[in-house]
């Protein structure tokens, strides 16, 4: 039998604040004047809570948790100098990463028994990763 239309709705989200030490390094090689390449590598272990909701039409789920998450960042690329007589202006172009390791997190619900009403909660964690071009530019007075 058909009992109509079934709409369903299904809400995912993650939210993440945390703190901790970074480490990193910035490089400038001048081989022309005025045109460097330059390297720039961070990383940092953060601790933080995660807080990650799962809602469906007629269930709700929130899940907190606090976890250490590292993170690393790299940028490399070319820098261009224009100095003028009181300001210089400056413009780089580069290839930019943002790794975050189990940053994504997500919960679901499984129903593990055909017959019962039994549910099982999963806990999904994935990477999250920003990567692309990036061009900058500036004034230095």
């Amino acid at each position: 039998t058909y009992l109509g239309a079934i709409d369903t709705r299904v809400k995912d989200r993650c939210r993440f604040v945390g703190v901790g030490p970074m480490i990193g390094f910035n490089m400038k090689w001048h081989p022309l004047y005025g045109i460097s390449l330059i390297a720039d590598t961070k990383g940092s272990l953060l601790f933080g809570n995660f807080e990650v909701k799962h809602s469906e039409n007629e269930m709700a789920l929130k899940g907190d948790s606090y976890l250490f998450t590292p993170t690393l960042h790299f940028l490399l690329g070319l820098h261009w100098d224009f100095p003028m007589k009181w300001t210089q202006f400056n413009l780089s172009l580069g290839y930019e990463a943002e790794y975050f390791w189990r940053q994504n997190q997500s919960v679901e619900i499984e129903n593990t028994a055909s017959n019962h009403f039994r549910i099982q909660l999963i806990r999904y964690a994935e990477d999250l990763t920003f990567y692309g071009g990036t061009l900058r530019a500036g004034i230095e007075f």
